[in-house]
């Protein structure tokens, strides 16, 4: 896990995070109009999601998973905002 806390309280303060930007970028979204700004939330979500994740090999499929799929959605979601100027 590339986040520097250790333990419980370190993937929770991550995740905290992450979801602090999912609810800032939501209402960017609302005020803007623009629904790339609610799939740069989702992949906010999936990111404290994959953080959260305890770091075992069990739970590896899942978090890496989730990664991927975030860092998919928020790259484009940033590609669609810079493609129409939105």
């Amino acid at each position: 896990m590339a986040a520097g806390g250790k333990g419980m309280v370190g993937r929770l303060g991550w995740s905290a995070f992450a979801a602090a930007l999912a609810v800032y970028s939501a209402f960017l979204g609302v005020s803007a109009g623009a629904v790339s700004y609610f799939a740069t939330a989702i992949a906010w979500v999936l990111f404290a999601v994959s953080w959260f994740q305890p770091p075992t090999p069990e739970s590896a499929k899942l978090r890496n998973t989730t990664a991927i799929a975030a860092v998919v959605l928020l790259v484009l979601s940033l590609g669609v905002r810079w493609a129409f100027k939105v």
